[in-house]
């Protein structure tokens, strides 16, 4: 409060100019709209690094520069780099799905020489026809299907069983639509 007439402070006023006010930063911003002052933003100069004060000397200002522009490199050198890994393979491109296909075919061939479209054959007697077949053509051991213990081969046919959704009798839509587009190709 005053204590006397002449103690008085003078009203704030409103600078109504021509030239709006130039903003630089949050704080200016609201500065300028709690005065009634036209405003626009400063222009962007060289130095200015987002997240630095007006009154920040030259040399934090260029640490600060060169710390941006290491993130940003950082940045862009991640963004263009490939995957560390290798990408998945879909379930039908699998070695056990391979196996299992093989194994069904295999079955569908014995049915029909056999003329028994329903027989019932087992993994490991498949196992035993696809080694046979292999062995007569003198397939590479590299190349082959079925190379490890029966144990594991007989595992891996299960594995490959479950992702083709082949049934305990060899009936599989998945292999069904696999042989079509086999057939197309070639």
């Amino acid at each position: 409060m005053p204590e006397s007439e002449s103690d008085e402070v003078p009203p704030a006023t409103t600078a109504t100019s021509a030239t709006p006010r130039t903003v630089r930063g949050l704080l200016d911003l609201v500065v300028a709209n709690a005065n009634g002052e036209p405003w626009e933003l400063a222009p962007s100069i060289h130095d200015f690094v987002p997240g630095m004060g007006v009154g920040a000397s030259e040399q934090a200002i260029r640490w600060a520069w060169l710390g941006w522009q290491i993130e940003m490199d950082r940045a862009i050198e991640k963004s263009l780099k490939r995957p560390a890994h290798r990408p998945r393979k879909q379930s039908h491109e699998k070695k056990d799905a391979w196996r299992a296909y093989l194994a069904w075919n295999m079955c569908w061939n014995v049915r029909r020489a056999l003329g028994v479209p329903d027989g019932k054959i087992s993994n490991r007697e498949l196992i035993r026809c696809i080694r046979d077949v292999e062995n007569k053509l003198r397939i590479p051991n590299d190349k082959r299907a079925f190379t490890s213990t029966d144990a594991t081969c007989e595992q891996s046919l299960s594995r490959g069983k479950k992702l083709l959704k082949i049934d305990n009798n060899w009936n599989s839509e998945v292999c069904e639509k696999l042989s079509c587009t086999f057939n197309q190709t070639t």
